[in-house]
């Protein structure tokens, strides 16, 4: 009772011509797997299935690099940030230009407990992230996001966490950083992969899994079955490989 939600304007019949394709309402009462709500305040009580409720839905990207990176990092940080911007409000979404983990720390810090998905842009390998001229293993990344995440309870806010970065799909790099307590999934490329490409993937995983609400594994198989070129993109959970190339 009273909790805030989101739910699709297309789940309810909605116009969807509007900057925001969720409504945030609130639940006025529930009975088995189904909700009723009153979207516009207006008395009109909406019956709708729990499936199709979202709690919050809130992003945030992370573009590591250097100073000048204007020839992929860049753009590529800009497209997802405002296709993120198009699906939901601004408040949701928060993007940042970062050059060190002591900068990822303090905004991992800072924002613990308010975003649900995660979006990693950066030059990568399966050895690493690349910090400015520093590269940094999964197993030091874990450590410092373990670190800014330290006053939350074990599996309290779990997060998503989408790599654009190349070969971080790869057992070496994903392993480590799914098994850790704050990872609820992550998913990233098995191949190098071409900055489109890693756009197109990332707006398609979002659009089946926040527009659709669709589980990760459908989302992730979806975007992965449409993509062109030869790049595959992987999904671990828990330290394992869930879906992708072997």
């Amino acid at each position: 009772m009273n909790d805030w939600v989101y739910v699709s304007r297309k789940a309810i019949g909605f116009d969807l011509n509007a900057p925001s394709p969720f409504i945030k309402t609130k639940v006025l009462r529930k009975s088995g797997r189904s909700v009723w709500i009153d979207p516009e305040n207006d008395g009109g009580e909406i019956k709708v299935a729990t499936s199709k409720l979202r709690r919050e839905v809130r992003i945030l990207i992370f573009r590591i690099g250097d100073y000048d990176e204007t020839g992929l990092l860049d753009p590529l940080f800009k497209s997802v940030l405002q296709f993120c911007r198009i699906m939901l409000p601004d408040d949701d979404v928060k993007g940042f230009r970062i050059r060190s983990t002591i900068e990822l720390h303090k905004f991992l810090f800072d924002l613990r407990g308010q975003f649900e998905h995660l979006i990693l842009i950066a030059h990568g390998s399966e050895n690493g992230l690349q910090f400015g001229t520093n590269n940094v293993s999964a197993d030091e990344l874990c450590d410092e996001i373990k670190s800014a995440f330290s006053l939350e309870p074990r599996h309290k806010n779990m997060t998503e966490i989408i790599s654009l970065c190349c070969q971080t799909g790869k057992q070496k790099f994903a392993k480590p950083i799914s098994n850790a307590h704050f990872c609820k999934a992550f998913i990233a490329p098995f191949h190098s992969v071409h900055g489109c490409v890693a756009s197109l993937f990332c707006q398609d995983y979002l659009s089946n899994r926040i527009l659709e609400n669709r589980g990760t594994k459908v989302s992730a198989r979806q975007a992965r079955d449409r993509m062109v070129g030869a790049t595959k993109f992987r999904l671990w959970e828990n330290g394992k490989l869930i879906s992708g190339p072997k």
